[in-house]
């Protein structure tokens, strides 16, 4: 059976090892290149950091001074472990029933590709734009952006681009429409159980209540211990890495709760509480959930618990809403076997066109 196209060029990107520690950018900004020069889009990298390509792929419309559209993906992806895998996760297998596994599936190279194939065909219908699109695909999302779009909002480059309306990731299952999210905040401090139940706490007024989401309670997640020279020895000092989705003063009042000796190390801290308006106060709002209804798309808005690079949009007040058109699909982000099925990857191109054509012609 053939295979289409567009699911052919998924599977191509899929296998470049943009994984971290050491994320092969130059490889995918080839290929980025090439579908670039295939279209018909102008093509641009910005090295805001030394070997942290952003790639800046634009289709220009009808009229260059209005507000242009950004359509934000990020080219890493997270390590895997591949011995708890079904297949090689940069193989970008598909199996019998069209379910492709590889890293990046959900989160996010799917949306990466959807965007150009979405312009892809409606180029090939003759399509004119209003305002000017860019496609940007963005390094080291994954480790919060600090060499990444961090950098490039505070660019020449990225203030040339006049953006008036960005559209990034979200989560699988129901369309999830995100308007805001929690503050990344990665700490090394010596002391667990506090925040453990702290995490329980969470954990029970999100059980206990089915219309709350990840995103409505704080979250905690133990990531990284390290300590001790052998099991019969107390060590002298042991680190626990944690992400928190809290604010920096809830955070600093349980750590003096617990010890006012305990030491930390804000690894990394983003602060920000801003917000997209999701009512029609927001024309760009209107635009997009017009745009769904009039496919018939079920979807809820939310908070997202994850630190993506839509926030720094958002800070300098241009509206953002994360987006991936992923349904009926187990959430799997940095899971083992992250896969998406060729048909939900096909309908969210179809989706991203209608969305394009509304949101880049809106008056």
């Amino acid at each position: 059976m053939n295979e289409d196209i567009s699911v052919t060029r998924f599977r191509e990107y899929l296998r470049i090892k943009t994984v971290h520690p050491d994320p092969d950018y130059g490889s995918a900004v080839q290929f980025l290149e090439r579908l670039a020069i295939e279209i018909g889009l102008l093509f641009k990298v910005v090295q805001v950091a030394p070997k942290r390509p952003i790639v800046v792929l634009t289709w220009l419309g009808q009229n260059e001074q209005l507000p242009s559209i950004m359509l934000n993906s990020h080219m890493d992806v997270v390590p895997v472990f591949a011995e708890h895998w079904k297949y090689d996760p940069f193989s970008a297998h598909k199996d019998e029933s069209g379910n492709i596994y590889a890293r990046g599936t959900q989160d996010m190279k799917c949306v990466g590709i959807q965007y150009v194939e979405a312009v892809r065909r409606l180029k090939a219908q003759n399509f004119r734009l209003v305002r000017n699109l860019h496609i940007i695909f963005v390094p080291d999302e994954e480790l919060g952006s600090a060499l990444g779009m961090q950098l490039f909002v505070d660019s020449d480059a990225f203030k040339s681009l006049n953006i008036g309306f960005g559209l990034d990731e979200a989560t699988s299952k129901l369309f999830s429409v995100v308007y805001q999210i929690f503050s990344t905040n990665l700490i090394k401090q010596k002391i667990i159980n506090k925040f453990l139940m702290f995490r329980e706490e969470n954990l029970l007024k999100l059980k206990n209540n089915k219309l709350l989401d990840t995103g409505d309670v704080f979250t905690v997640n133990l990531t990284i211990i390290s300590g001790g020279v052998q099991v019969n020895v107390i060590p002298a000092e042991f680190i626990a890495g944690k992400q928190f989705f809290q604010t920096k003063a809830m955070f600093e009042k349980m750590v003096e709760e617990v010890s006012a000796d305990c030491k930390f190390e804000w690894i990394q801290f983003y602060d920000s509480s801003a917000v997209t308006p999701v009512d029609d106060t927001n024309p760009w709002w209107t635009s997009f959930s017009d745009t769904m209804n009039s496919m018939n798309l079920e979807f809820e808005v939310k908070t997202f618990v994850g630190g993506t690079d839509g926030r720094f949009l958002r800070s300098l007040k241009i509206p953002c809403i994360g987006f991936s058109p992923i349904n009926h699909t187990p959430t799997l982000l940095h899971e083992h076997n992250e896969f998406l099925n060729e048909k939900i990857f096909l309908r969210g191109i179809e989706i991203y066109v209608k969305l394009i054509r509304a949101l880049a012609n809106r008056k």
